[in-house]
């Protein structure tokens, strides 16, 4: 019987709460969607192809009816402030 493999971390052990500065040092190669979420990360694997093309087809829609200057960036960082009560 073969031992199990090691598991691979995403992210190294950390003590403490996790800041935006250090979720944003984290490697980008990682192909997860980490996000901060009141101290603690949230780990999710990153988007399948089916979600990839309905995102493009609704990008596509949108387009034409957005005001002057709007882009859509899909996966960009998002930051709202203060914590969750």
């Amino acid at each position: 019987m073969a031992a199990p493999a090691e598991p691979d971390y995403l992210v190294p052990k950390h003590d403490g709460e996790w800041t935006v500065e250090d979720v944003l040092g984290l490697p980008e190669d990682h192909g997860s969607r980490i996000e901060l979420v009141d101290g603690g990360l949230l780990v999710s694997p990153a988007p399948k192809s089916g979600h990839q093309r309905l995102l493009q087809k609704l990008q596509v829609a949108l387009s034409p009816v957005l005001p002057a200057g709007t882009e859509l960036l899909p996966g960009v960082n998002v930051r709202l402030p203060g914590q969750r009560s």
